[in-house]
């Protein structure tokens, strides 16, 4: 998981705020609204952010107009989407944040998991990258794959190959398709190398999430298993955080996290 420090998270809450702002005074111009003291337009400014900042982040996006253009993201502890009253109760914590000269927002900058105090009240994370929320797993092309990262072997005596495919965005939004045959022998062998080092890595993602070699792909009997080769930001299957240089079974469908990375898994 990549983490969104301060001066990000800071300059996506201004896109926010200018935006919420232009929409709250289109509406006071739309249906001619007059506030003489200041009270009605304060109430409906406070009002019309947190609905704003709710709804959005608790969406399919994850993410405000400003997060989404600055690809950002708010996330729970596993890096999944948190739900509307979590969204809702995230963005009322905001108030204890803003006391004391804002001290609650300047934490981001000094928390290792770069959490701003309303984010420690309530579990959330803001990671970097886009969501996979949107990604048609049903779209990916199992016999001629067109994966940015592909490891392919001969079908062997005529048999049905059974195919691995995993799909997701990397930070930049594009998408990164991985996939391999359950009888490449590597997989039986040293195993299949996933990282960042195209010299090394036999499934090369130049994501900078991504460790020089992040993690193995190996074969046990029947079962297809992954290991963390010790990487800085870690491997979460359905939401559950490996161990560092641990091992785990790889579902046959569900999500895999590498690094920043949330991959769709599905099978042949």
């Amino acid at each position: 998981m990549i983490y969104a420090g301060f001066w990000l998270r800071a300059a996506a809450y201004v896109i926010d705020y200018v935006f919420a702002i232009v929409c709250l005074t289109l509406v006071f111009l739309v249906f001619s609204i007059k506030d003489e003291t200041g009270g009605l337009a304060s109430l409906l400014s406070i009002c019309t952010m947190w609905i704003y900042f709710t709804l959005f982040e608790s969406s399919k996006w994850q993410a405000t107009p400003g997060k989404r253009l600055l690809k950002i993201r708010v996330t729970d502890l596993s890096g999944s989407r948190i739900t509307i009253g979590r969204a809702a109760a995230r963005n009322l914590a905001r108030i204890l944040s803003g006391l004391l000269l804002g001290i609650g927002y300047i934490m981001t900058a000094f928390t290792d998991k770069k959490q701003a105090l309303h984010d420690q009240i309530v579990n959330t994370l803001v990671l970097k990258g886009v969501p996979n929320n949107d990604f048609a797993f049903d779209q990916i092309d199992l016999e001629n794959p067109i994966d940015s990262s592909v490891v392919v072997t001969a079908e062997s005596s005529g048999r049905k190959r059974q195919k691995w495919v995993m799909a997701g965005f990397d930070s930049d939004g594009r998408v990164i398709r991985i996939s391999f045959d359950f009888d490449d022998p590597r997989l039986l062998e040293r195993g299949i190398i996933i990282g960042r080092d195209s010299k090394t890595a036999d499934i090369h993602i130049g994501d900078a999430s991504i460790s020089r070699n992040h993690a193995r792909l190996f074969r046990l009997d029947q079962e297809i298993w992954i290991e963390d080769l010790g990487s800085t930001n870690g491997i979460s299957i359905s939401g559950k955080l490996l161990s560092s240089q641990g091992k785990s079974l790889l579902p046959s469908r569900g999500t895999l996290t590498i690094g920043g990375i949330i991959f769709t898994i599905g099978r042949d």
